[in-house]
């Protein structure tokens, strides 16, 4: 195992990318029930994120239940992420510490190959990406897959997530971890992570 220095696992929506919900503007477009599109959504989107089915069958299936057309790649177009530069300065600073910095997110192709078009897969020293893994947090085996992959222990490595399930399913392999909520002052987050290592 490597020793001193310390995996930090960083999610994307949410924490290193801002800006990053589609659905708002998608139900705008096609004028159709808000709860009724966000309850299918719910059901096929854990299988679009590990690759299970293609974000294309999840648009044929809108296609037969609302009984409209779907143009393009929605995916695509209604996704705006920014790059949020305190997280990116901090990803920067932990890895020139030598520390190991990876991204860990549950993803889709669209997207993914728009952050890869952006160059913001260059912040970081490797990338898991439930799409590619066929694995999605909050699933243990997410977290083990990164942990066995990057050759840490639990104990050395840190979740950075917004979101509280993918929190507590990290907890449950033994990782640390920062539930990054929306009005934490990024600023302070190297700071925030640095002192995770002097708690008891």
């Amino acid at each position: 195992m490597i020793q001193n220095k310390k995996l930090y696992v960083f999610d994307l929506g949410g924490v290193t990318l801002d800006h990053v919900d589609i659905l708002a503007e998608w139900v705008s477009k096609i004028k159709v029930d808000k709860d009724e599109f966000y309850n299918t959504y719910s059901e096929y989107i854990m299988p679009i994120m590990d690759g299970t089915i293609s974000a294309e069958t999840f648009y044929r299936h809108l296609e037969r239940y609302f009984g409209i057309k779907i143009e393009g790649e929605p995916f695509l177009e209604f996704f705006h992420p920014v790059l949020n530069i305190d997280v990116a300065d901090t990803i920067i600073r932990l890895r020139n510490e030598g520390n190991r910095v990876v991204a860990g997110s549950n993803t889709c192709t669209p997207h993914w190959e728009y952050i890869k078009k952006q160059g913001w897969d260059g912040f970081f020293d490797a990338l898991y990406l439930s799409q590619e893994m066929g694995l999605a947090k909050p699933y243990s085996s997410f977290y083990n897959y990164i942990l066995q992959k990057e050759k840490f222990c639990a104990s050395d490595a840190v979740m950075i997530d917004d979101l509280i399930d993918n929190i507590e399913g990290a907890k449950g392999v033994g990782m640390k971890t920062f539930h990054l909520r929306a009005e934490f002052d990024r600023k302070k987050l190297y700071d925030s992570l640095l002192s995770i290592w002097n708690q008891g």
